[in-house]
Parts: structure tokens; sequence; C-alpha cells
């Protein structure tokens, strides 16, 4: 009999009146036989209760049917082994969650370990890296598991999720259901109709509020990509999150604004994992712009055969009779991109996984490749408008077992440049492979440290904690800040902004010394105690190869010699407008026509960078 049929009185059952489900006896739906909004694939009539929450589907009495019940499935505690990963249901795939960035965050441990000055870089060694829920396990620990343990842990998905809610800004944690659960039609509750309530139902079609909870903190990649960026308490704010953190609006990312949502760039394997231990985010990302965005002819998967046993069920789960039949194979791994189709013209026509909505990513525009000394740009590079800029937090120590931190608002500025060798690039002259790639960097540890517990209660501000002799960490972090552009940065954002060199904020001047032009920086911040440099910069101007930490072994600031032609190119700026043909002509072949400089010109020598 279909479950929405089976409606018993209240009281003890016997066991033979009990409902039967696939071969066996499941007393919930005695008296929950008309629950609404699992769907087709988690119906009670086909599965049960007990598959997911367990308890004795063979009493009748409601004390003894609840008896071992699990509340909250998908956790990936113990418990996970009863639920989701029971036999017969995601046994592989929850092992590989299990072994996914997002449940182990070894990059947090090691990143953490490493400011605190207990690890010797910040890259956790692969598959012997700590994981996060080793480091929650053990009651004591280093200063930085203890700080890892208080203010970082709850955002990754091993946390335990205690009670069940909807999915929302301060979600936290909860395993399979982080992702997958979702609120449409809206739950009911039990009480209001222990028959018939509504239940959230488990979906492929994962919303970005299932994201936003943990991803808006740290790089606030969630706030960025929906055009959200916070601001201090006295500044005007559009409205506050859940938290209580102030946010205010401006340009959301060119994808956001079409519709696309984080799984239409993010995969199943990305996301979940692949059983391959990575030691940071980045290296289990391998969906790229130019992945649909594309220079080069696409290789093709057909849904006829092509496709591997999960993608095939992806498919058919979530597309069923609107599904592409064609998928674009992703370059690095070969895995088939199921919302995204190689067209014959060369675009790729990507499917939005939550509405269907069709979009088409065209090729790079001929401009992206057509300026001279721009081949080492990623396409972020260029592309993001702004990022999240925080400087001058302290982070305290209060006690034993306790931390303090004293944010300050971040600030949005259009990314810092910097070099990163990944996927066998090089990060020096000397080492071998291509050379790293210019990416987008953000002061994401520029900050004061401090490990010892004051005597007394802690100051509502830190200004009475911070010193000369406060431990300062000056890091900056590789960023991918979600805040594409269609148009790009402009010429002048990158070769006459001090922010894009890592100098910091303020302003670039030409002036003559000696008779040379040299390049001249003011900075708009003082300088921090602890260095010397501005509170926000990276290097300072006249730094040689070498300076400026990062929060990756093979990430650093750019080099001098890239940096001097950068500012070239910026004083060119200054009389050649590349928006003019002959401005335009002028950059394009500028190699071949910066050593037939006119004598009026005002270009720095070569060898005076900044001063």
């Amino acid at each position: 009999m279909a479950a929405g049929g089976w409606r018993f009185a209240t009281g003890a059952l016997r066991s033979a009146r009990l409902p039967i489900v696939s071969g066996h006896r499941e007393a919930c739906l005695a008296c929950h036989g008309g629950v609404r909004g699992l769907g087709t694939h988690h119906d009670p009539a086909a599965i049960g209760c007990t598959a997911c929450h367990r308890g004795d589907g063979t009493r009748g009495d409601a004390a003894g049917a609840h008896r071992g019940m699990v509340l909250v499935p998908g956790n990936l505690d113990a418990t996970l082994e009863q639920t989701c990963a029971r036999s017969g249901c995601h046994v592989e795939l929850a092992a590989r969650v299990r072994g996914s960035p997002m449940a182990t965050a070894r990059g947090m441990v090691s990143v953490d370990r490493w400011a605190f000055g207990e690890a010797a870089t910040p890259d956790a060694p692969g598959d012997g890296g700590a994981t996060l829920p080793e480091v929650l396990a053990r009651p004591d620990g280093s200063l930085a598991d203890g700080h890892l343990r208080q203010l970082c842990g709850t955002c990754h998905l091993g946390a335990t999720k205690a009670a069940p809610a909807p999915v929302g800004e301060g979600s936290r944690g909860g395993g399979c259901l982080a992702c997958h659960l979702v609120d449409d039609p809206p739950r009911t509750p039990v009480a209001k109709d222990p028959a018939g309530f509504v239940h959230p139902g488990l979906t492929l079609r994962v919303r970005d509020a299932s994201c936003f909870g943990c991803h808006s903190r740290s790089g606030r990649i969630a706030l960025s990509y929906s055009g959200l960026h916070e601001v201090g308490p006295g500044d005007a704010a559009e409205r506050r999150l859940a938290d209580g953190r102030p946010v205010a609006r401006t340009g959301d990312d060119v994808h956001h604004a079409r519709g696309l949502g984080c799984v239409d760039c993010h995969t199943a394997r990305e996301l979940m994992g692949d059983g391959t231990a990575v030691a940071h985010e980045e290296e289990a990302t391998r969906v790229r712009c130019t992945t649909c965005h594309r220079e080069r002819p696409a290789r093709i998967a057909s849904a006829g055969g092509d496709l591997d046993a999960e993608a095939a069920l992806i498919v058919l789960v979530r597309d069923g009779e609107r599904a592409a039949g064609r998928y674009l194979v992703e370059d690095g791994s070969g895995e088939a991109l199921t919302g995204a189709t190689p067209l014959p013209d060369g675009t790729v026509e990507v499917r939005g996984k939550i509405d269907g909505a069709r979009h088409l990513a065209r090729p790079p525009a001929p401009a992206c490749r057509a300026i001279a000394g721009h081949g080492r740009l990623s396409c972020q590079a260029c592309h993001a408008a702004w990022a999240p800029r925080c400087v001058g937090c302290h982070t305290q120590r209060a006690g034993p077992a306790s931390w303090v931190e004293y944010d300050v608002a971040p600030a949005i500025a259009p990314p810092t440049l910097g070099l990163f060798a990944r996927g066998g690039r090089r990060a020096g002259a000397a080492a071998s492979g291509p050379p790293a790639v210019i990416e987008p960097f953000v002061p994401g540890m520029v900050m004061t440290l401090d490990r010892e517990a004051p005597r007394g209660a802690l100051p509502e501000s830190s200004a009475a904690l911070v010193s000369a002799r406060t431990p300062l960490l000056r890091a900056y972090a590789f960023a991918v800040p979600h805040t594409v552009t269609r148009a790009g940065r402009s010429c002048a954002s990158c070769h006459l902004d001090p922010i894009a060199l890592g100098y910091g904020a303020g302003r670039l001047e030409l002036a003559s010394e000696g008779g040379s032009t040299i390049v001249r920086f003011v900075p708009r911040y003082q300088a921090a105690p602890g260095d010397g440099l501005p509170a926000d910069a990276w290097i300072a101007p006249d730094s040689d190869d070498g300076a400026g930490r990062a929060t990756r072994s093979g990430a650093r600031p750019l080099d001098r010699a890239t940096r001097t032609r950068v500012l070239f190119v910026g004083a060119c700026l200054t009389c050649h407008d590349p928006a003019t043909p002959a401005g335009r002509a002028l950059f394009e072949r500028f190699p071949a026509r910066r050593d037939h400089r006119s004598p009026r010109c005002k270009a720095p020598d070569a060898s005076q960078e900044g001063r």
C-alpha cells in the first residue's frame, strides 16, 4: 500500500499489522505514513524511514520504534555507516567525502600551525598532514590546535549537526545534509501533523544558500560572488547577516548576475573528493575559466557510454528527459562536466543545474592575448574586479585554551598580483619547468598574534595589547576572488596602482632625481611598528626577490624585474592613452617600440623601480 494509505491508531501495534517496505517491517509508517516532500528516490514508501533515521522498525510502540533513532542523518561521524553510507546506498561516495578538503581541512590546519610558528611550511604533506577531525578529537595539543578547535573548526564539513534545521546563512557542518538538504516546499513540524508533515527534501540541485554559511567567512567567496562585502559598524550597511556582520552591496560576479550557481562551475568530484588526498582546496578544484571559455577544441563524452556510473546517475536523476547527451570533458582530470556541452562554433553551452537555463560561454577575446607580456596572467588576474582586504586584526590568547580575535572590518580593492607556482611550474629562476602564473593575492594574514595571555580582563579594543614587541605576521594569500567582470581591469589599475604591485594603498608618482626619472610610492597607511612597512603592504618598493611571505610555499610577490617592467609601462600610460589607435599600437608592440622612445619620454630608468 502507498505511504499515504497507512494510518493507524496511536498505541502499541501488533507486529503483524506493521507495514512492509522492501521486505522488512517499517513501524515508522504506522504513524508517519503520509509524510511528504522527500521525492522519488528517498520516498518512505520505497525505502522506509529506518534506512536513513535508523530506529527499530519491528516495534509497534513509539518508545521502542524510536530507540536508536538518528535524528540528523548524514553527519560524518560514526552514524554515517548507519545512514547515507549503509550497505546498498552511498558507501563509496561517503568514503570520498570523508577524504575531501571540506571534511579534512588539511590546509586550514597546516596554515594555522605555520602562522603560529609550529610548522616549517604552510603546506600539509598530502595524506601525511593532520586533518581537522584529528585536531578536534584531541583534548590537548598545541596553541594552534587550540585556536583551531575554538575558532576555526565549526566550518568544516565534519562538524556534527545535532538538531534538524533549515540550511541558511548560519549553517555549519552536517556532512551530507549540509549541501543536499532543501526545504522546497517548506517543512512543517512533526507535531503539527505526525502522519503527513512535510519532510525536507534531498536534492542534487544544491543551492548557493548551502555554500554560504561556511564560504562567507575567511576568503568571503560567497559574499563576493553575490556582490556583498563587509563594512564597519559605523558604515552604511544594506543589512546584517545572521551572525551580525553588516554588509553593503557592490558589483557581483558576472556569472552570478547571469544566474549561474556555485554548482554550475564546481563539480561533484571537486567538492566531494575524488579519493586523492590534497593539501589545499585549489588542488581539488580543476575547472578553470578556460574550461568553458575555450581556446582549443574540446573533448566530448557521450551519454551513450562515455560517462562513468556516477555521472550517468547524476544526469538521470537531475536532468531526466532534458539530458543533453554530449558533455564537455575537463582538460586535466578527464571528468565529464554534466552541465556543459561544446558547440560546433567553439562556444560552450552551460545549462544551469538548478533552473535549467542555458548560457553561452564564448572563447576569450583576442585582446586577452594581443598585448605583449600578458602571457603569464591568469584570467582572474585581469577579470577579478575586487577582493576583500583584511589588515590590522589581532589574535589574542585569553587563557589556557581560550582565544579572542579583534577584527577590523575588511576593505575592498582590486587584488594584488603575485606569482604562484603549481602544477609543475617553477617558483624561482633556478627551478625547472614553465614559469609561475601571475595570480590574484590578498592580505589574508597581515595581523598581530600574541601567544601570551594578559593579566586581568581583556580590554574592549586591541590597542592596549599591541606594541612594537607584539609578534607580527605579514603574509599574503593566493585568492580566487569570484568577482569576475566581462571588461576586466584597466591598464592603469595594474601598472599605476601600488596595491597591484604589493606596496599597499597609496599613490605612485613620477619624480626627477639626479637627472633621472624615478617612481616614488607615497603610502596611505602608517608604518607598522613590527617591521616598518605600511600596515597593508606585502613588500617594500625596493624589495629584492625573495621578500614577502605567502600562505603557500609556491607563492611569492612579483619579482623585481617584473615590477620594473610594470612600472615602465605605467609611466608610459601617463602620456599615451591605450584607448586611442596610436596608444593601442604602442602597447600591443611595446617590446619593440620601447627602445625607440623620444628623449622627452618620462619613463624611468630600468634600475629605478620605487623609492
